[in-house]
């Protein structure tokens, strides 16, 4: 998206330096109202586009927008508490090959007549995810942890020890939550 920002921001102003260069060439000479208005327009309306998104892009916010920080949405966000014992684990896993590098090339090759298996390294991946519903104001909800780099036989075992944990939900906007699970990285 900030890319698209970028090359948008240039157009404009390439547009407006036309615009300029234009209305410069038609007063050079004699001036042909079929010539200078298009440069007028060029400099007015990209550069009245790019003075609003300025104006849009530093306006301050309103109080309905996400909490930028998650210290914010402890503090002032709805907790929920979390039986931990009733949350549903999902898990993921999957194996990646990666290439050894033994070597050049030609003792990669030898290797591999000898055995395939031994240039290749097998990687494997775990990801899970951890689901809690419940009712909140009499509608059913279920809330869902970011991925977790665990397997599910540990993060079960994890959650059995630590038992308890709260999901913090905003007051203004509850679609925006945090499912509190930082006692995983310790």
């Amino acid at each position: 998206m900030e890319t698209f920002k970028n090359i948008a921001f240039h157009i404009m102003m390439g547009l407006t330096f036309l615009g300029v260069i234009i209305i410069y060439a038609s007063f050079r000479g004699q001036v042909h109202w079929f010539i200078f208005l298009p440069g007028v327009g060029l400099v007015i309306i990209p550069g009245g586009l790019l003075y609003l998104y300025d104006w849009y892009d530093s306006r301050p916010r309103s109080g309905k927008e996400r909490p930028r920080m998650l210290s914010e949405l402890k503090t002032t966000g709805r907790e929920i508490k979390v039986d931990l014992t009733r949350c549903k684990i999902k898990s993921n896993s999957w194996t990646v090959v990666k290439e050894r590098n033994r070597g050049g090339y030609k003792d990669q090759a030898i290797t591999a007549l000898i055995d395939p298996e031994l240039n290749v390294q097998h990687v494997r991946f775990e990801s899970s995810i951890v689901e809690y519903s419940t009712t909140v104001d009499g509608r059913r909800r279920i809330f869902r942890s970011p991925p977790i780099s665990r397997d599910k036989q540990t993060l079960h075992f994890l959650l059995e020890v630590q038992k308890e944990t709260s999901i913090y939900i905003d007051r203004d906007m509850p679609r925006y939550y945090y499912f509190d699970l930082e006692f995983l990285t310790q």
